[in-house]
């Protein structure tokens, strides 16, 4: 039944109900022994099941699986070190999606500008938040090395790339191409 209506019929009022259930439990909590210790037991026991049913429920993601790269894209990975001693986080424009492998080239926000191999890549073209410096060299890295997509250039990122290489090339009087094209 409902609270009393205005024209007095009868009706259990919710708040004289909680109040009595709530002295209730006060009382029988306070005969066990160690009572109020055993009830927060209680309750941190309860927050840690509730907690672990929800992690249970969502669902797992490993990687940037949830989409796959394109030519023309920016993303965060685990570029390696050419000395091969470990890997920094590093954003790469996707150049080639070659099988289990990507084709990218890495940008820096470290000053390049006295290098012949990186050229400018500012942050209105990159959508990244500084300017940066991209690699005119080609890399080869695994799929799961990605981290998180951070932009797309479209097919134009990789015609930029493929320009600013033949303008690298042109003005270094190189004939050769220094930057290997595919995967080795």
């Amino acid at each position: 039944m409902g609270p009393a209506g205005a024209d007095g019929a009868p009706g259990v009022v919710v708040g004289d109900l909680v109040g009595e259930v709530v002295a209730d439990l006060t009382a029988r909590v306070e005969e066990l022994p160690g009572g109020w210790f055993a009830v927060g037991g209680l309750l941190v026991l309860l927050v840690v099941l509730v907690r672990a049913a929800r992690r249970r429920r969502r669902p797992r993601r490993r990687g940037p699986r949830r989409a796959d790269p394109s030519p023309g894209e920016l993303w965060f990975a685990r570029v390696p070190f050419s000395d091969g001693t470990g890997a920094k986080d590093r954003p790469v424009l996707v150049l080639e999606v070659v099988g289990r492998e990507l084709v990218v080239a890495q940008l820096t926000s470290q000053d390049k500008a006295h290098r012949d191999d990186h050229v400018r890549a500012p942050r209105t073209v990159t959508g990244l938040r500084r300017d940066g410096w991209l690699e005119l060299r080609r890399r080869t890295i695994p799929r799961g090395a990605l981290r998180r997509r951070a932009g797309d250039l479209g097919v134009a990122g990789g015609v930029w790339f493929e320009s600013e290489l033949e303008k690298a090339r042109a003005t270094a009087g190189r004939p050769t191409d220094p930057w290997p094209t595919r995967p080795r």
